[in-house]
């Protein structure tokens, strides 16, 4: 009698396999979360593969290896921390192996990276008609409208005419 057969190896889902997480503001840190669990018969081994782009190394795990139980200890939870210092689009993908199967589990992650927002108070200061040497005020608020800090610097370009502008509080942090 000859009998051949084919193993059957770990197998595990990811509770999202892709996530689109919209605008980050830059220096913003993102907490994520994604679940990976064992669907399959056998006790499975999971390892985070290395991961070295530019916004992929923006992405930090709180496990990347481990073994999921087929009764007990089953799926785990892995946090995961976004901050990025550069701008731009991102949509990076992780990839976790599975000992014993050639079969990957992939963890995508899209999203932008954005400049912070601010807004004034006022769109435009309108002095009117100003003598010579006479004094005129007005005053505009400066608003942070992101969810990070905002280091400030304000200034008015000359446009080549004599003219005397003195802005109080022209640089800060918001």
């Amino acid at each position: 009698m000859n009998m051949t057969g084919k193993g059957k190896g770990p197998h595990a889902e990811l509770s999202m396999p892709e996530m689109d997480i919209g605008d980050v503001f830059v220096n913003y840190q993102m907490n994520l979360q994604v679940a990976i669990e064992n669907k399959g018969e056998i006790d499975c081994h999971y390892k985070l593969i290395p991961y070295d782009t530019p916004f992929g190394s923006k992405f930090h795990f709180s496990t990347t290896e481990g073994v999921l139980g087929v009764k007990d200890k089953n799926k785990e939870t892995i946090d995961v921390k976004f901050k990025s210092d550069i701008l731009g689009e991102f949509s990076e993908t992780f990839r976790f192996a599975l000992e014993g199967s050639s079969e990957m589990k992939t963890l995508t992650y899209k999203g932008h990276v954005v400049a912070p927002t601010f807004s004034f108070s006022k769109e435009m200061i309108d002095f009117g008609l100003v003598s010579f040497l006479f004094k005129v005020e007005d005053r505009v608020t400066l608003t942070n409208t992101s969810e990070v800090e905002i280091k400030y610097q304000i200034r008015v370009p000359s446009d080549g005419r004599t003219s005397e502008f003195t802005i109080l509080n022209d640089r800060g942090c918001l």
